[in-house]
């Protein structure tokens, strides 16, 4: 007999063609997580993740070769504690696989979560989108002349001190750069209208994300 769990997996693959993987733990070079308790991920799927991908077309979900969620509990990434984390293949091969997103469900379902959604799942949009994706130069471009990205810096995606940046996390690297600017624009648009108003880079940085 088909449990709660399969019903709601079933379910989810058949709206958005993805599936929903929260039986195994995993540990190995890179990366490591374990089994998520099954309330939680039934909650996380049903009253949280169906909400977020539901705002995106069966055309973009298709284009971004997304095929598998894990939904786990301890993720981590070389040993450092992760919310989210993108599966991405080398740039210009996207075309060839299919990708996966792990995603921490412990976390408190708030706008954090919703960011972690959406700013992992764009770094396989950008990834699929052409070879230049997550390297862009243009949009390195956008920023000072001076401003160089710095991934040796301790992460957080609190607002930066340094203008047209929407996080400290969005000035590691252009492809979190373009992530975290994309996440912020979907879980709270006005707020960074409202913070591009004194950034004329970030402005421009959202001009630019719209075009993408």
């Amino acid at each position: 007999m088909e449990t709660t769990q399969e019903k709601i997996i079933r379910e989810f693959k058949k709206k958005f063609g993805v599936h929903i993987v929260a039986d195994k733990d995993k540990l190995e070079i890179g990366i490591g997580y374990n089994r998520a308790d099954e309330k939680r991920v039934n909650e996380y799927v049903e009253s949280f993740l169906v909400d977020e991908l539901s705002i995106y077309s069966s055309r973009v979900l298709k284009k971004s070769k997304l095929s598998h969620i894990v939904l786990c509990k301890n993720l981590a990434s070389l040993g450092d504690k992760k919310a989210g984390l993108a599966d991405l293949k080398l740039p210009g091969l996207a075309w060839f696989f299919f990708y996966f997103l792990c995603i921490d469900v412990e976390y408190p379902l708030d706008t954090y979560a919703r960011q972690v959604v959406h700013h992992e799942l764009y770094h396989l949009i950008d990834s699929v989108d052409d070879l230049n994706g997550l390297f862009d130069n243009e949009w390195k471009k956008l920023n000072p002349p001076s401003f160089k990205y710095n991934d040796d810096q301790p992460l957080s995606r609190q607002p930066s001190a340094i203008q047209g940046f929407i996080s400290t996390y969005a000035t590691s690297a252009v492809c979190e750069d373009k992530a975290e600017t994309y996440a912020h624009m979907i879980v709270d648009y006005k707020g960074v209208e409202k913070r591009a108003t004194k950034s004329f880079v970030l402005k421009t940085k959202m001009r630019r994300m719209k075009e993408l």
